[in-house]
């Protein structure tokens, strides 16, 4: 994986994570953030920008997707009390 641009490292399907190498369930996603983040600062702190930047955009792109799959899940539920998913 390349740390500078090009298309999203993650991204979310029919309220499924996908990564480059496949589905991703929201646990695992939540790990890669975490872990993402955390080579993010170390990599700050070792004065690796580029290191720094291709790790926040990983991180970026799986919050994107878990924030996505959440609200996918939220207008799919059946419940009669969720709210309006009409934009």
């Amino acid at each position: 994986m390349s740390p500078t641009g090009g298309a999203r490292s993650y991204w979310t399907c029919g309220g499924s994570i996908v990564g480059r190498c496949g589905p991703l369930s929201m646990s695992r996603a939540l790990a890669l953030l975490q872990f993402y983040a955390g080579e993010a600062l170390t990599c700050e702190g070792a004065g690796d920008a580029l290191g720094a930047a291709g790790c926040l955009r990983l991180a970026s792109d799986l919050a994107d997707a878990l924030l996505s799959a959440a609200e996918w899940a939220r207008c799919a539920s059946p419940s009669p009390l969720q709210r309006s998913c009409e934009t």
